[in-house]
């Protein structure tokens, strides 16, 4: 066993024999040698343990160079070293605290020192969330978690606020409470404004009151309520006949539930959207549908679906004149067909109300510019959960005067599903060609004492039919 290897360089050693003897020469260059290999030891150490540390890392926050300065909005700058506290956790992170995730990445919380709903003053651009510049990355799942958590792809980086040209500035008027405003009045650009934002606060104030029209802005395609929108009834968009989405966003401004009302929206005001062209609309707490001059959806022309989250009272000509080019809509209604008086999607052919005991609609004329309230059609069709088909007209026999006769026909062209068992006409005076064609289970009907007139193929391909 050689045991001076180490230590004795090119000298060979005795064969056979442990060498414990050395010279003072020799001693002297194991010193030196030894120090050596000591000092090599030690850097090992601290270059392990340097390792082992978390590097520095740096982040800079900055306000954007559009539509805000340093004064109005502030910036930050955090970082870490060696030996600084890092959060377990984003939940347990404050604003602008490093964590780590449960992979060991890097990340940052950023601070919410930038409100989101504050309306910017008079450059028209409104704070819009948070993006990465360099450095980072959006963390999986943010956009709908919390849009604050970025990952971190290096030891610096730059993160930044994100800001949309609005086009609209807001005028506010502080209510008698310290913490509240109402939104009095609004410039804008008529021929600019595509997105609007509803603000829950506005400067740190509570808005409970929105007094401004935002009806005709003709180019208008786009609503965001932010989601804690405290007043119940949204304004008006009467006529913004580009309007297309109503969409509610998180409290950094970035759409967390499409074609949604806020939870805090449970009413609907008259005309609110009538003649939008609005396609689609979820509204989980509206509780009221109120007509005036015209209905909240009236001639939505472009409306698709509808969808309550209550049993919503409705008030008449709600859902009036719509889908006169064909587009079939259908509103899911979580309540019974009581709740639906038979005026409240009139001249609205193609809509299909689907409620809890069965299915309502309308099957006579289209509105036109010459018919009157009541002087017109008023055949309207409801359907329970059995398959039995009952439709009717506005009032009794006696009530349809002469000159409404030619209008109380039922149409071919409506939304009455292809699935009833039978079928009851009262009140009607002609039914039209084709208007019930291709009702398979269709057994039995049953026809008024005035019906006058019956089209052509009115019951074709009917298999079922014996009575």
């Amino acid at each position: 066993m050689d045991c001076t290897a180490p230590f004795a360089g090119n000298k060979k050693p005795v064969s056979g024999a442990l060498r414990f003897a050395y010279s003072g020469r020799e001693v002297a260059e194991m010193g030196k040698k030894g120090f050596f290999v000591i000092c090599m030891a030690v850097l090992c150490l601290l270059c392990a343990a340097a390792l082992a540390a978390d590097p520095e890392y740096w982040v800079l926050i900055r306000p954007g160079s559009e539509g805000s300065t340093e004064a109005n909005f502030g910036y930050g700058m955090w970082f870490t070293s060696a030996n600084g506290t890092i959060a377990s956790s984003f939940v347990t992170a404050k604003d602008g605290q490093f964590f780590r995730d449960e992979d060991g990445n890097m990340h940052i919380k950023v601070s919410d020192y930038y409100s989101p709903e504050w309306i910017t003053p008079a450059d028209g651009y409104v704070f819009n969330g948070w993006e990465a510049v360099e450095g980072a990355e959006r963390a999986e799942g943010a956009e709908e978690n919390d849009p604050s958590d970025f990952k971190l792809t290096a030891q610096s980086a730059i993160i930044q606020a994100r800001w949309s040209k609005s086009w609209f500035e807001y005028w506010i008027t502080r209510e008698n409470s310290a913490n509240t405003c109402a939104i009095t009045g609004a410039n804008y650009d008529l021929n600019k404004v595509t997105e609007i934002f509803l603000p829950a606060t506005i400067n740190g104030l509570t808005v409970n009151r929105f007094d401004v029209s935002l009806e005709g802005l003709r180019d208008l395609s786009a609503v965001m309520i932010y989601k804690d929108f405290s007043i119940g009834r949204l304004p008006s968009f009467k006529n913004c006949k580009s309007l297309k989405n109503i969409h509610t966003v998180n409290h950094m401004g970035i759409i967390s539930r499409k074609d949604t009302l806020p939870d805090s929206i449970t009413e609907i005001g008259a005309g609110t959207f009538a003649g939008t062209k609005i396609m689609r609309l979820d509204m989980p707490n509206v509780e009221r549908v109120v007509t005036g001059v015209s209905g909240a959806f009236e001639s939505c022309n472009s409306l698709q679906s509808v969808t309550f989250g209550k049993a919503a009272s409705i008030d008449s000509r709600a859902f009036s004149n719509i889908s006169k080019t064909g587009i079939e809509c259908t509103v899911t209604y979580p309540g019974t067909k009581a709740n639906w008086s038979w005026d409240a999607f009139m001249y609205s052919p193609n809509l299909l109300v689907e409620c809890n005991d069965g299915s309502c609609g309308w099957c006579g004329d289209q509105w036109t510019t010459e018919m009157e309230m009541y002087g017109g059609s008023c055949v309207h069709w409801t359907q329970d959960l059995n398959g039995n088909l009952t439709v009717d007209s506005f009032g009794s026999a006696e009530d349809l005067y002469e000159n409404r006769k030619t209008a109380q026909i039922v149409r071919s062209h409506n939304a009455i599903p292809l699935n009833a068992k039978t079928l009851t006409i009262k009140h009607v005076y002609g039914i039209d060609d084709n208007a019930f064609r291709n009702q398979q289970e269709l057994t039995k009907v049953s026809l008024p004492e005035d019906l006058t007139s019956i089209g052509s193929r009115a019951f074709f391909d009917c298999t079922a039919l014996t009575s």
